[in-house]
């Protein structure tokens, strides 16, 4: 028995995804012995190659460019439709006191605010740390620098400090320390120590981010973390 396993790249809108296998089988051997896999899929004649011996299957696709493509399932869908609500603003949705009284226990801090993006839940950080002229100092690939439109820049006159990050996601906390500013008029006052985590799908451990909370008390920075996973880095940390 002898296999030909081929993938073709088939063209969906924006993205190329591998989701056609063909198999060319030899003999009379039972196709799914050559791929079990097939066993999910329905067997169809591949017409490009016009031999019996061949089948082509449509797989499932999976897509992995972001755990942000997910969508709701029913039962999460009915969850949100009875859930109970009312004023925030005048702190009268149980649901949103509830989920932040509940991360804020998680997080050990003193309270939390619900947001309705990352990107705005770190500028009101970057915002609440720094006044007009101040300077955070963050990775070039961190969110917070790269993909949020300068908004630390554009709405609060906060000046960005971009350095590289380290392949483990890190910054090099002696780099930092040579881009914080001297106490002089001439240079925007470095304020802030800016982290994500995880990064890339690379988490930071413990004792780098103690280290790192103890850097930035030691350098008169606060520390902001960028923790959009956060979770998924506290279930792979144990």
């Amino acid at each position: 028995m002898g296999a030909d396993l081929r993938f073709h790249q088939v063209s969906d809108n924006r993205r190329i995804r591998h989701d056609h296998l063909t198999i060319g089988q030899s003999g009379n051997s039972n196709i799914r012995d050559v791929c079990p896999i097939l066993a999910r899929g329905d067997a169809q004649p591949d017409a490009a190659h016009r031999n019996p011996a061949e089948v082509e299957v449509q797989l499932p696709v999976i897509d992995l460019r972001s755990d942000t493509v997910t969508r709701p399932g029913a039962t999460m869908r009915d969850r949100m439709a009875a859930a109970p609500v009312g004023d925030d603003v005048f702190g009268d949705d149980p649901t949103v006191n509830a989920l932040e009284a509940k991360i804020a226990r998680l997080a050990g801090k003193e309270a939390a605010l619900l947001l309705p993006s990352g990107t705005q839940s770190n500028l009101v950080a970057l915002l609440a740390h720094c006044q007009r002229g101040d300077e955070y100092i963050v990775g070039q690939d961190y969110h917070t620098y790269l993909y949020e439109a300068g908004g630390g820049a554009v709405l609060g006159s906060v000046q960005p400090q971009p350095i590289p990050v380290e392949l483990d996601g890190s910054l090099n906390l002696d780099l930092v320390k040579s881009r914080i500013k001297p106490d002089d008029d001439h240079f925007a006052r470095s304020r802030l120590l800016v982290l994500e985590n995880t990064h890339n799908g690379k988490v930071l451990d413990l004792h780098y981010l103690e280290k790192a909370w103890r850097f930035s008390r030691e350098h008169g920075l606060s520390l902001h973390l960028d923790g959009a996973r956060v979770f998924n880095a506290a279930v792979a940390l144990g």
